[in-house]
């Protein structure tokens, strides 16, 4: 795994999150051929250490809120990059849930199946902003 590539400048880099590992191996392959620069993490350890080790403007965590460890390592990931935009994607309607992931720093949610396009042009918007503190 590469943290800290420099090869792509259009974009912060982005740490896609996933336990599961299979689904954000691909979604991070696809934000690579999208020309972002995308590193993959298989476990909220993982995600943390990863965080420590570069600076991520965005984080892509695969997952779902009705799993508490999948809640659980949002707020471990939100305490350890407070000012870094974080995006879900999730099985779960985002309307049934918007207090829920506003209370664990979630910042957008997109719901399963999504196009990578969707979620590249999330990524390139939260990168022109800087994340309030």
């Amino acid at each position: 795994m590469t943290y800290c590539n420099t090869e792509f400048i259009t974009c912060s880099p982005t740490l896609v999150i996933d336990a599961n590992g299979e689904a954000g191996e691909k979604l991070a392959n696809k934000l690579k051929l999208s020309g972002l620069m995308a590193d993959i993490a298989i476990s909220c350890a993982a995600a943390i250490t990863a965080l420590r080790a570069c600076y991520y403007g965005s984080m892509v965590f695969v997952g779902d809120v009705s799993h508490a460890a999948d809640l659980y390592c949002i707020v471990e990931l939100r305490k350890t990059m407070p000012r870094t935009w974080i995006v879900m994607i999730s099985s779960t309607a985002p309307s049934a849930m918007r207090e829920l992931y506003s209370r664990y720093g979630i910042d957008a949610v997109l719901v399963t199946p999504t196009s990578t396009n969707n979620l590249v042009s999330r990524l390139f918007a939260f990168s022109r902003h800087s994340r309030p503190t």
